[in-house]
């Protein structure tokens, strides 16, 4: 029903008229004007002059209540029907002996399981349930397996990019020992070459960059584009009572829809880049440490094993607090979504102080959950940023012990 026909109403009664008058001054402000009613619950409108029962976007039945109900087998009688079921306990005579009871409702149940398996039939094949959160990354890159040439080149440019960095580390490490050499022309020549060497590196790092970053946001809006459809298709087949619930309102629905596929696109795309290229660089320095010794490489191990506990615990606790965050943002969404769309409502009630409290409540409770888990993560982000500076120091120091004992050469500590 338009807002402006209850507003008007709401603003006669308000103004010292007769507030009994009130249903009579509603239905004649009514009168002369087309009512348009969406719904699902058919007792709604037993008395619309005309309904026109919808599927999948076109009309396929079109009369009164009466004559739709007169039609055998029609699709308005079947959901009448099926909606009658969730009222039995309250419609049902006292007098009905407890053997028919169970017969109706068997009947019903049967209609009604019949309607929804036609309707879901055709997305059982498409949507799996949830055997394991772990498998969740598996899942997601099997959705995406349509753009699997696309993703290949990214990693590889991944790989590529990881075995730069190393490059860029020994051909700086080249440059600073070429100054060691004892003629200047000696020295410019070998600190030339390799300059020349860092800016061509620099260049294709650059083209690789641009390869990667290109190839996974196209692979990752194609599978967000997809998530958000099949989400979209989910919400459509959920019953009314689904979207009753106040966790499901229409702006919790979009937030979904919009966060929740962000989310995905990056997990697929940028964030499988970075663990392609940190698992090259984790590889390759193991590697080029175990060529120069083996005490180089343990240490490495041991403070890769220290970075990688605290990135644990750092990942846990940001997922949890990202779930409790979640719910009372959900809420505070869910409030001012209900209080702007009933802006005049609130307006002519005066209870704007009443909403502004309860947003701020929840917003507070969010701001004092982030403020308590803040020390964790804050000792976490220190010890996986300040890991990598101690193990410098640290080999370092070993560095040196090692030529002092003649166990490494000199010109290699650099390096």
């Amino acid at each position: 029903i338009n807002e402006k026909v209850v507003q008007e109403a709401l603003d006669r009664s308000c103004k010292g008229e007769d507030v009994f008058n009130f249903v009579a001054l509603f239905i004649s402000l009514l009168i002369g004007r087309t009512t348009i009613v969406i719904t699902h619950r058919l007792t709604t409108i037993k008395n619309a002059h005309s309904i026109y029962v919808l599927d999948k976007g076109k009309v396929i039945e079109q009369g009164t209540h009466q004559t739709l109900l007169a039609k055998a087998g029609s699709r308005y009688q079947r959901m009448l029907q099926v909606q009658k079921m969730e009222q039995a306990g309250d419609d049902v005579d006292n007098t009905m002996s407890q053997n028919e009871i169970e017969e109706e409702d068997k009947k019903q149940m049967s209609e009604h399981y019949r309607l929804l398996k036609c309707s879901q039939s055709k997305y059982e094949k498409e949507v799996s349930p949830l055997k394991n959160e772990r498998s969740a990354f598996l899942r997601l890159m099997a959705m995406n397996r349509q753009e699997w040439i696309i993703v290949l080149i990214g990693c590889i440019a991944c790989v590529v990019a990881g075995a730069s960095t190393l490059a860029f580390a020994i051909l700086l490490a080249e440059v600073t020992m070429a100054l060691g050499n004892c003629t200047y022309a000696a020295q410019m020549r070998q600190v030339l070459i390799f300059g020349f060497a860092i800016i061509l590196l620099g260049i294709v790092t650059m083209a690789i960059r641009v390869l990667q970053f290109t190839t996974f946001a196209v692979a990752g809006s194609n599978l967000s584009h997809r998530i958000r459809a099949k989400a979209f298709a989910y919400f459509l087949r959920q019953e009314v009572a689904y979207f009753d619930r106040h966790e499901n309102s229409s702006s919790s629905i979009f937030t979904h829809l919009s966060s929740n596929a962000l989310a995905i696109q990056q997990i697929t795309g940028i964030r499988l880049g970075l663990l392609c290229e940190t698992f090259v660089m984790i590889l390759l320095a193991l590697i080029l440490g175990a060529s120069f010794n083996w005490q180089i490489m343990l240490i490495l191990l041991a403070f890769l094993g220290v970075a990688f506990v605290a990135l644990f615990i750092f990942v846990e606790v940001k997922s949890r607090l990202g779930k409790r965050c979640s719910v009372l943002t959900d809420r505070a969404n869910l409030l001012s979504s209900e209080v702007i769309d009933n802006m005049r409502t609130v307006k002519q009630l005066a209870i704007e102080t009443m909403f502004l409290q309860q947003y701020s409540e929840l917003i507070w409770k969010s701001f004092k959950l982030v403020q308590n888990y803040s020390i964790i993560l804050a000792l976490a982000y220190t010890t996986i940023w300040t890991s990598a500076s101690f193990t410098i120091a640290i080999i370092y120091w070993r560095v040196v012990i090692l030529v002092e004992d003649g166990q490494f050469k000199s010109e290699e500590m650099i390096m």
